[in-house]
């Protein structure tokens, strides 16, 4: 019960969060992105390369 409290608390303060720094949520996710993708492929190589040593 108490981790539903807690993660619905998580949740409001997020959305408001989100709500009141929009701008700067978007300059994040902006950041974010590319350095995803490039771990992403990073990973998918690394796990193609294993699978043709097998």
């Amino acid at each position: 019960m108490m981790s539903i409290v807690l993660g619905l608390c998580s949740l409001l303060l997020g959305s408001w969060g989100v709500y009141y720094w929009f701008g700067n949520f978007i300059s994040l996710l902006k950041g974010l992105l590319p350095i995803s993708f490039v771990c992403a492929g990073i990973i998918a190589i690394l796990a193609g390369i294993s699978s043709l040593r097998k």
